[in-house]
């Protein structure tokens, strides 16, 4: 919080230098460039999307970078209310859980799979251009928003690192010059009420404000396989914002905005796949819990996407203290996180701004998650967090003829302080026959980045156009780690008694009560006995540097079309693994990973404006793709940690069209197509133990083939009444959750269909529409995972469906 306060202070400081020169006399403001004025075309033309995605506004179609762009309208049309949802109205973008419920955003084949809360994605969000470093802190950033834009291929030299698969940029929607109110309500399928409202208008001569709220709530939609009365799945999210925007001159302008939103759901439950023990009762596993749930969960959950099972009973044979401080049947979260930032700019001159912006967030943390897809404790966990992450940004733009340039700087320094608790029991946490783990994983991160970039665009020839951009960046990682016991656990006797009887430690370790567990292998690999030092926390560093860069051209065929080239190298940072360590070697931290793209694109407006036909074919080169798999360990055999994929690469296209043959219809559709390999020898273990060469394999998390499609139809019933009816599909194909090509990970193809219908007023100011998602119950999976002894899936959303009414004054 000091170092917030801080930049704060130092921020405000600046801008008080600099408000007075402005606020007291200021010239003219510069006439702006703005889109076409469409007034009197052919009411049939697509109107312009304006973008920020090079952080300066532009119309979409100018933009020499594929993006995909949908305003806020479109947003709810589509039901889209997290930023998972992304996936209905954005091609080429894909969601994945990770094993303890962090999001992982993936674009054109490019993400990262951790279960840690410090995971930095390679698909970077913002809301308003500013970070949100750690994909947990996004769920609410869905929310009153004036556009979305999703950017694709590495975007690290105007957003930084950690952007290698792309960015998305939530836009708020702003405070207005007039008084404006609305608000909406929803009652769907499961109890399901969402309430929305807002209200905007000027304060002052100078000053405008927004006020939005929104809350959601749903009874469970999850059923017990095995106990068919109770219910799991609720919903309990708030979030709220408030916009101040001041604006003291004109060439003066400031941008509060305080955010923040509560989250009391329920974590969804796995559905049940298959049993499999990760070490054989011969090798000395306990064999209780395999023995208990074998006759129960004899075949596979029914294909019912709300079936799953959960914790609510002890396994035969656990010890009575294995159940203290497991969640049981309640496993509602207690996530909330809050976010203040203001943006200053100032016009130094008719053809220079001056940009700052500063922000703090914070987020808390603790989820409940049940993952072995069975009724009994067996596989619990509970992740606790906190995260505080400082950010400053400053930097110049120009516009000067044919020369648009940029130039700037920031830093950031996050702090991630993070408690995993598991309690398991089965064959996999058998140490030399005792039959149950109660332990608890403690991560402290320290993390300061440091960068400067700087952006040209120059009008080479009449209508062509080059672009570069690169930046610096610098990122040290200052990590703590420490494997303990949890309350009232005995496996610290059982590691020491399993490193000193069973592996022979020479000299014998002891390991303190309450102390790190974690071993330190001194002797060399193969050397019998092995020596191990005594037990400590393990404190490491990393840092690294690394410089982003994109050269492109751009051809403006006319005023509306646009063919375009770019070669584009970003960094996602390196890190810590986020694991079990029972050797302090699995806290080996692991490089930064790069993307070498390459793109040509273009961007057409036909027939008039009529038609709108947008397309890139691209190809990757991917360096040291990182994911947590097994390694092979000289004491332990195969051990969690992370580790790089040398060499993998992705080609291949994408097509976007709008279509509006009349006034009353809009057809839109998308395609994209990509194809995924490692194409480096890497010797790795399936999710069933086998080693393996993925060599050749499909990257995880990415189908083939994305296909979308929509409908949008508005007719008059009345002078006062429109009609509005609308739809739309989407396909994947087929992929793997994870490497090794194991059938029990396929993720099979689907197809889901949404629809809606309504009437609402001629001049906007209400909305009255019946909707269906998920129309035909399609069964389809969003992640497969091994939760100890067993195998679960999780699956999407049935049909759900309900009304949603809108007003606006």
């Amino acid at each position: 919080m000091k170092r917030a306060l801080a930049v704060f202070r130092a921020s405000s400081a600046a801008w008080v230098f600099v408000t007075p020169a402005f606020a007291q006399s200021a010239p003219p403001a510069p006439v702006v460039q703005q889109a076409p004025d469409t007034a009197d075309l052919d009411e049939r033309q697509i109107g312009d999307i304006i973008v920020t995605a090079q952080k300066r506004s532009e119309r979409i179609n100018d933009v020499p970078l594929s993006i995909t762009a949908a305003t806020g309208e479109t947003l709810a049309k589509a039901g889209v209310v997290a930023p998972e949802d992304l996936v209905k109205v954005v091609p080429g973008f894909s969601y994945a859980r990770t094993l303890f419920g962090a999001p992982s955003f993936i674009i054109r084949g490019v993400g990262v799979t951790d279960s840690s809360l410090s995971l930095t994605p390679a698909v970077s969000a913002y809301v308003d251009q500013v970070p949100l470093p750690y994909l947990v802190e996004a769920s609410g950033a869905a929310f009153d928003l004036e556009r979305v834009e999703v950017l694709k291929g590495p975007q690290g030299t105007l957003f930084g690192q950690n952007s290698t698969g792309g960015a998305v940029n939530f836009v708020a929607a702003k405070p207005t010059n007039d008084f404006q109110a609305g608000g909406s309500f929803t009652y769907g399928r499961f109890n399901q009420a969402d309430i929305e409202a807002f209200i905007s208008g000027p304060i002052s001569s100078t000053l405008n404000g927004r006020l939005a709220m929104r809350h959601e709530s749903r009874d469970g939609w999850q059923v017990s396989q095995t106990r068919p009365g109770e219910r799991l799945g609720v919903r309990d999210f708030t979030q709220a914002r408030a916009l101040l925007d001041w604006k003291p001159s004109d060439r003066l302008n400031f941008e509060l905005n305080l955010n923040g939103w509560r989250d009391r759901s329920e974590t969804q439950a796995f559905q049940f796949q298959s049993l499999s023990p990760q070490l054989p009762a011969a090798a000395g596993g306990a064999t209780e819990y395999v023995n208990a749930i074998s006759p129960i969960y004899t075949q596979p959950a029914p294909r019912n996407p709300r079936l799953a099972d959960w914790g609510v009973e002890l396994a035969p044979g656990l010890p009575a203290f294995y159940q203290q401080g497991a969640p049981g049947s309640d496993l509602h979260k207690k996530n909330s996180f809050v976010q203040i930032s203001l943006k200053g700019e100032a016009q130094l001159s008719d053809a220079v701004t001056l940009t700052s912006i500063s922000a703090y967030s914070h987020y808390k943390q603790s989820a409940p998650f049940d993952l072995d897809a069975t009724r009994f404790w067996q596989g619990n966990f509970r992740i606790s967090g906190d995260i505080e992450n400082v950010f400053q940004e400053l930097r110049l733009a120009g516009d000067i003829k044919q020369l648009k340039w940029m130039v700037g700087g920031n830093y950031s320094h996050d702090s991630v302080d993070e408690n995993q608790l598991y309690q398991l029991a089965g064959s996999n946490s058998s140490i030399a026959g005792f039959r149950f783990a109660n332990a608890q994983s403690d991560f402290l991160h320290r993390v300061k980045t440091v960068s400067a970039f700087g952006d040209v665009q120059y009008e080479i020839l009449p209508d062509l156009t080059a672009q570069g951009s690169v930046r610096y960046t610098n990122y040290k990682d200052n990590f703590r780690g420490c494997l303990r016991d949890a309350v009232g656990s005995q496996w610290s006797a059982a590691l020491q008694n399993f490193a000193n009887n069973i592996l022979g430690a020479s000299p014998p370790v002891s390991f303190a009560p309450g102390g790190c567990l974690s071993l330190h292998l001194e002797s060399a690999p193969g050397v019998a006995p092995p020596s191990f030092s005594a037990p400590q926390p393990v404190v490491r560093s990393l840092q690294e540097d690394n410089i982003s860069w994109r050269a492109g051209l751009s051809w403006k065929i006319s005023a509306n079309n646009m063919l375009y080239a770019n070669v584009t190298r970003g960094y996602k940072s390196g890190g810590f693994p986020g694991v079990v360590a029972l050797v302090d070697s699995q806290f080996d931290p692991i490089g930064q990973e790069s993307v070498l793209a390459y793109e040509a694109g273009f961007k057409l407006s036909l027939a008039e404006r009529v038609i709108n036909l947008n397309g890139a074919g691209f190809y990757y080169d991917y360096i040291g793709k990182q994911l947590i798999s097994y390694v092979p360990n000289p004491a332990l055999g195969p051990s969690l940690a992370l580790v790089a994929i040398p060499k993998s690469r992705i080609q291949g296209f994408e097509l976007e069209t709008t279509i509006r043959p009349t006034q009353e219809l809009t057809i839109s559709a998308a395609a994209t197509y990509i194809d995924s390999r490692v194409v480096s020898s890497f010797n790795a273990f399936t999710p069933l133990g086998a080693p393996k060469n993925i060599r050749g394999e499909q990257l995880p998390n990415t189908p083939k083939w994305q296909l979308q499609g929509g409908v949008d139809y508005v007719a008059p019933m009345s002078s006062a009444i429109d009609l509005h009816l609308g739809g739309s599909a989407r396909y994947q194909s087929s992929t793997n959750a994870t490497f090794g090509e194991e059938s029990s990970f396929l993720i099979r193809g689907y197809t889901i269909v949404d629809a809606f219908a309504g009437i609402e007023s001629s001049n906007g100011k209400w909305t009255a529409q019946v909707w269906g998602r998920n129309l035909f119950n399609k069964y389809y999976l969003t992640s497969i995972l091994q939760g100890g002894d067993t195998i679960g899936r999780t699956t999407g959303m049935g049909a759900t469906y309900g009304i949603t009414v809108n007003f606006k004054y």
